[in-house]
């Protein structure tokens, strides 16, 4: 549930304006600062009220993305993924508030099936479909869920596939995610020993939250058991950013599980087709205050993103960090947290340009022929930030 909480805002900005003067004072005197960026904390943005995103079979809305609009004559439209709508992604124009609405032909089929879809982003024009790669809520493994979209816009309403990853064994799966250092991040030739033992650290981790789940469904009334599967490995985000030769390279955020309380993103070795599945070749962690990621979305110069908890929660929390942390991988100290009254149901970031504003969507609940609650949307502010000087 949405809370505001304005009597607190004054105390916490004037907390925030004793304390700033403080850290400058540390990096003018060369000490280490924990944070890289600071807020200019005059004009923090309150969460506009729920709208209702246009309609059924979209209720539980999952991830976001910009893209041209189809129709003529519309100038700003997004697609929307629904983690119920396997073969579907839908698109939507966003009116001069930034809200979004329906826009024709609206359902975008896709030529191939991907489920539990919880991440879009676009490479080269391409639209990229990333499947959970997760666990049911039973604790079972679905191999449809073990699937990357790249997807081309042609004529009329169909997005053709370009390459597909899968993996179609969930039992080498789960194989491959107990032998992660072998079998799924493989980092190149002459990478640090820095990069070496966080791979390996983020890997123990992995492993662990999978051999803590085990393999067996588990009932409803087993309410331990489930929480142990929602902190397996779980991808919830996905953006491209340029590596050090220029070249856009896909990294993927999770949900689950956390390395060292710190949230794990890891970087595609190959967008090619594949029947073998996906494989990581870089691997990066953020400090996002012990909570997980829920979406990833980028512009020039920064990574934004939603954390979340690892089970479903109450709130989420909207932070950014510099884009450049992420060329190379490793652990990322720079990010601010500056905004935490979204809902624990906020699933899909769009960063509008020009920057300024934020349109978040926000998962509802489907009974298989109606909404049980709708998928939501919000518009955010984004305040202006700059980067500190050491």
């Amino acid at each position: 549930m949405f809370v505001r909480a304005p009597k607190l805002r004054p105390i916490l900005l004037l907390l925030l304006s004793l304390l700033l003067p403080i850290g400058f004072a540390l990096a003018s005197h060369g000490l280490a600062v924990a944070a890289e960026l600071t807020p200019l904390v005059r004009n923090v943005p309150d969460v506009s009220e729920f709208t209702p995103l246009p309609e059924f079979p979209v209720c539980e809305a999952s991830a976001i993305v910009g893209q041209p609009c189809t129709a003529a004559g519309k100038t700003r439209c997004v697609l929307v993924g629904d983690n119920e709508e396997e073969e579907t992604l839908f698109e939507y124009t966003l009116g001069p508030s930034g809200l979004a609405s329906k826009s024709p032909p609206w359902k975008r089929k896709l030529a191939d099936e991907v489920e539990d879809i919880e991440a879009l982003t676009l490479l080269d024009g391409d639209v990229i479909v990333v499947g959970s790669h997760g666990r049911q809520k039973d604790c079972t493994r679905d191999e449809e869920r073990l699937r990357i979209l790249r997807a081309r816009s042609g004529s009329g309403a169909r997005l053709t596939s370009v390459a597909k990853i899968r993996l179609e064994d969930t039992e080498r799966w789960s194989e491959r995610l107990g032998a992660c250092a072998k079998e799924l991040i493989r980092l190149p030739d002459g990478a640090s020993a820095e990069q070496i033992a966080l791979r390996d650290g983020v890997c123990r981790a992995i492993a662990e939250a999978e051999a803590a789940a085990g393999e067996k469904e588990l009932p409803k009334s087993d309410e331990a058991g489930r929480a142990k599967c929602a902190a397996t490995f779980n991808v919830e985000g996905a953006l491209v950013i340029a590596d050090d030769a220029g070249k856009g390279r896909l990294w993927l955020g999770l949900r689950a599980p956390l390395f060292e309380k710190q949230a794990i993103l890891l970087r595609v070795a190959d967008l090619a087709s594949s029947d073998e599945g996906i494989r990581f070749d870089g691997v990066a962690t953020i400090d996002l205050g012990g909570l997980g990621i829920r979406d990833l979305a980028t512009d020039v110069d920064w990574i934004y993103g939603i954390a979340g908890t690892m089970a479903d929660g109450d709130s989420s929390t909207l932070w950014r960090a510099a884009a450049t942390d992420l060329k190379s991988g490793g652990r990322i100290t720079s990010a601010l947290t500056f905004v935490n009254d979204l809902p624990g149901g906020a699933e899909g970031l769009f960063v509008q340009t020009p920057p300024g504003q934020a349109l978040i969507v926000i998962d509802g609940e489907k009974n298989g022929t109606s909404c049980i609650e709708p998928a939501r949307q919000v518009v955010t502010g984004v305040p202006t930030f700059r980067r500190m000087r050491k």
